[in-house]
């Protein structure tokens, strides 16, 4: 009898997501900044994709019956300053209103991520192997576009 890998694979998917931020990261930094600004920046990404893909795996694979308030409930948090930040940035009036689009971007892009991973780490065990799987290659098909123009740089013109 075979055993049952599909907690592996799930973990490889996180593991290609974050090699996934960390490309995309350099891809988009790679023109416009040098490499005492990337270096902090690759940093930031990596802890930033610990809280966005690994803490939600990691509750959706605890026996706590609490689970589920978390795994919903901290994306839930992230988007209550929204409002706020949206009213700060339509009554603002000069250059430091710039910001607070750019905080309502990551706070819905966090919530959204946080409960994306949370979703497959919950049910990608409970699915067919076959289905994590496909998800970790379509993550490595999404990895290809930024991998070459990195390394390709006259792709870019």
């Amino acid at each position: 009898m075979e055993t049952d890998k599909r907690r592996l694979y799930v973990w490889l998917v996180v593991l290609v997501a974050i090699i996934d931020v960390i490309f995309v990261l350099i891809f988009i930094s790679h023109d416009g900044f040098g490499l005492d600004t990337l270096i902090p920046q690759v940093v930031i990404s990596i802890l930033a994709s610990l809280f966005v893909i690994v803490i939600p795996v990691l509750i959706s694979e605890s026996k706590n019956k609490w689970k589920n308030f978390f795994g919903y409930g901290i994306p839930i948090l992230l988007l209550l300053p929204i409002p706020y930040l949206l009213h700060s940035y339509y009554s603002c009036s000069g250059f430091f209103c710039f910001p607070y689009a750019i905080f309502v971007y990551i706070f819905v892009l966090t919530a959204i991520s946080f409960a994306i991973f949370y979703t497959i780490g919950k049910y990608a065990r409970k699915l067919n192997k076959k289905f994590i799987l496909s998800v970790m290659w379509i993550e490595i098909i999404l990895l290809i576009g930024p991998f070459i123009s990195f390394f390709v740089p006259s792709l870019n013109y």
